[in-house]
This record gives structure tokens, C-alpha cells and sequence, in this order.
């Protein structure tokens, strides 16, 4: 599997789009986790352009089906409120999977926090359906082969982005927008911060590409734990001290370029 097979047919602009002020306090209260008083703060126009990508896809069918189940995890968890000593035990166990020590299923679906459940959806449904468990299996080995040859992740977090559909007769999965907006090598990218910490900053930037590269390490290995496989994505070892540092709100004055103005 490479990056122009697991691509569909697409075109890309770059262009302005209105944005208004319900919306950007909404992606505030987002960014700073959900803490309302804190996004208020900022000064927002009523409707201001802004500068994005759009995106134009080839038409994928398996969307239309109602019971599709989305492989997705729905955010970071280095932003929930587990405790510090169960994050950091899940994080080492998920990262390297060669040691003795193994996860729960109970631990390991703590990694899902999609509003729809779809990770959970489908490592229950995998149980009582063998055709099912078998193609998860499929698309985690193809997975984790291709972040092995690429070094890149794919984009889990997102609803529908990997799309499991039944509406054939039989299970099959759909990579319909899989491929992180970073098109760099995240899983090097971490592995070059790791290994020469003092040549980098831990900027905005830095620690969002850490942190989707962390928490799809975790999530492919958690999934494959819980099926069974004995493939696992090997990874270099995050120090615990890198782990935390994640896990702290990053002091940024104003984090979202944009014509805005903290007071």
C-alpha cells in the first residue's frame, strides 16, 4: 500500500472562505479544551475570510451506506482527564508492544473518544463476526506496512475517514480521506525529535505532529492487541518526561494565525 493507492481521485484548492464568529469560538473552545471563558477572551469579527484547502473527492458509495462503522478515535489522549500513572502504563504498554506486559480490552478502548464509537463499534462486532475480525486484521497489517515503507500515519481520528461497509454482502473497508493534511513523514519526523530533542522546539506545530503520530502508534497496536495479531508498528521509545510535556497546555500567547487579538 503507498500514498497514491490509498489516495482517491481528488483535486485541492487552496482559496477563502467565510468564517463567522459562532464557528471560530467554537474551534477555540476547541483548541483550548473546551474551556469557554478562556476562548471568550479573544476578539472575533462577526465574519472574517479565511485562507484553507478544499478538497473535491471522487464520489464513494460505501458513504451512503446507513450502517457503515468508522475505524476512528475521535481525539487526542493526551487531552482527557486519565490519570497520569494509567496514561503513562498505556502509552509504554501500546508503544512497545513486545513487552510482557499486555493491555485490557477496557484499557485499550479508553482510546476511543469519538462521539460515535466507532473503534469500540467495531472491535465488538468483530467478536460475534469472523469475516469482519478478518478484515480488520486486513487493513491493520496493510497499515502498518505502509507506515513502515512511508513513515507516515493515516488520519484515524476523523469520522468516516476510514469507512467499514457491509452493504456488498460482505465486509470491506474504504480509505475515503485518510491521509493527514501534513503530507511530511510524521512517524520519522518523531523519531528525528526524539532522537535530537535540543535541535527542535516544541512549538504548536511540533507537538500536534507528535501527538497524531503518538496516538495512531497507539491506536493501530491497541487494535491489533485486541484481535489477536502478533504484528505490531515499532516505534522508538518516547521518554516519559516527552509525555508529559504533551500533556500540558502549551503557553501560546495567540495560537491561531488569524486576525484576531488577545487582550
Amino acid at each position: 500500500m503507498t500514498i497514491d493507492r490509498i489516495k482517491r481521485s481528488e483535486r485541492r484548492y487552496l482559496m477563502q472562505v467565510p468564517v463567522t464568529r459562532a464557528l471560530m469560538m467554537e474551534l477555540l473552545c476547541d483548541y483550548h479544551r473546551n474551556d469557554g471563558d478562556l476562548a471568550k477572551q479573544y476578539q472575533v469579527p462577526d465574519m472574517q475570510q479565511m485562507w484553507t484547502t478544499v478538497a473535491v473527492q471522487e464520489l464513494c458509495k460505501e458513504m451512503q451506506d446507513s450502517q457503515r462503522i468508522s475505524f476512528c478515535f475521535g481525539g487526542f489522549l493526551e487531552y482527557t482527564s486519565m490519570e497520569e500513572h494509567k496514561y503513562l502504563a498505556l502509552t509504554q504498554v501500546l508503544l512497545n508492544p513486545d513487552s510482557q506486559q499486555h493491555s485490557t480490552k477496557e484499557e485499550i478502548l479508553l482510546l476511543d473518544i469519538s462521539p460515535s464509537r466507532g473503534l469500540t463499534r467495531l472491535m465488538q462486532a468483530s467478536i460475534e463476526d469472523a469475516q469482519l475480525a478478518d478484515t480488520l486484521k486486513d487493513f491493520l497489517r496493510k497499515t502498518i506496512a505502509f507506515a513502515c515503507d512511508e513513515g507516515q500515519i493515516l488520519d484515524l481520528i476523523g469520522k468516516d475517514n476510514i469507512v467499514f461497509s457491509h452493504m456488498s454482502g460482505q465486509w470491506n473497508y474504504v480509505l475515503a480521506d485518510a491521509l493527514p493534511i501534513a503530507i511530511r513523514p510524521l512517524l520519522r519526523e518523531m523519531k528525528n525529535y526524539v532522537e535530537n530533542p535540543d535541535k527542535f522546539q516544541l512549538d504548536s506545530r511540533c507537538r500536534l505532529h507528535l501527538l497524531q503520530a503518538i496516538n495512531f502508534v497507539r491506536v493501530v497496536n491497541g487494535a491489533a492487541m485486541l484481535l489477536g495479531e502478533k504484528e505490531y508498528l515499532h516505534v522508538i521509545d518516547i521518554p516519559v518526561d516527552i509525555l508529559r510535556a504533551l500533556r500540558n497546555p502549551l503557553p501560546i500567547n495567540n495560537p491561531i494565525s488569524m486576525q484576531m487579538h488577545h487582550p
